[in-house]
């Protein structure tokens, strides 16, 4: 019997090595689909009712985990690729049927199938674990997001982020080893990437890590201390909001 799957990612030499290792090398699956837009996945893994998925965990505008989140009857198995680092790799086997590490080989994808046949007989529904998921690699420290630069892109940990501030058509991403990154994302795209990584528009200029900030003070209309003693602009509309997601991280 052949199982049905969908590749997810959003990443075009992902997706076609992956499918390309389907093809030629595990005869015994059939791509229903792949798809390198998570929202537009959610409609395809609804009408090809996929035995399973490989679901990519970093993707703009909606992670692997939201996606999954967003399924009502999660009732297939998920391999999820990832480029998270061995930090995060226990909480993964943990909650998950299987990984695979990028770049993939036959052997990774060949084994994550067998995994799916075998569990058919016990398979049910996941959703919950996925949630279970999130939360132990949040803890990990070992949450990564792509940074596009004009050199390509870097994959960069989101807890090394102390702030992000924008520089005309640029933005700035300053981590804690005082690198600075620069890529073309307006600030507002950045802010969407980090939306669930504790990340706060404290001015209209400027994204801080949360995690990363060091003291409040009330002068100059309120200043909020980062890490590396930068000083940043709070706009005083947000600053109830500040309070409130300094408090929640706590």
């Amino acid at each position: 019997m052949k199982l049905r799957t969908v590749i997810i990612d959003d990443e075009a030499d992902a997706l076609e090595a992956i499918e390309n290792i389907l093809i030629n090398d595990c005869a015994d699956i059939e791509v229903a689909a792949k798809v390198n837009d998570p929202a537009k996945a959610l409609e395809v893994i609804d009408r090809e009712s996929p035995d399973f998925i490989f679901l990519d965990i970093e993707m703009p505008g909606m992670n692997g985990f939201e996606l999954l989140d967003s399924v009502e009857d999660a009732d297939f198995d998920v391999i999820f690729v990832t480029a998270y680092d061995e930090y995060a790799i226990q909480a993964i086997k943990k909650n998950a049927l299987d990984y695979i590490l990028k770049p993939v080989t036959i052997g990774e994808i060949q084994e994550a199938i067998s995994k799916v046949r075998n569990n058919i007989p016990n398979r049910v529904e996941k959703k919950k674990n996925y949630k279970d998921l999130f939360k132990d690699l949040s803890n990990t420290g070992a949450n990564k997001v792509k940074i596009s630069t004009v050199n390509g892109f870097e994959l960069i940990s989101v807890n090394d982020i102390v702030r992000i501030e924008a520089s005309g058509s640029y933005t700035v991403v300053i981590m804690n080893n005082g690198e600075q990154i620069v890529t073309s994302k307006l600030i507002k795209e950045m802010e969407k990437i980090l939306l669930d990584y504790n990340f706060f528009r404290s001015h209209r200029s400027h994204l801080i890590n949360i995690r990363q900030v060091k003291r409040f003070i009330t002068e100059n209309d309120g200043e909020i201390i980062m890490v590396d003693n930068s000083r940043i602009p709070l706009s005083r509309r947000r600053r109830n909001e500040f309070i409130e997601a300094v408090d929640a991280t706590i």
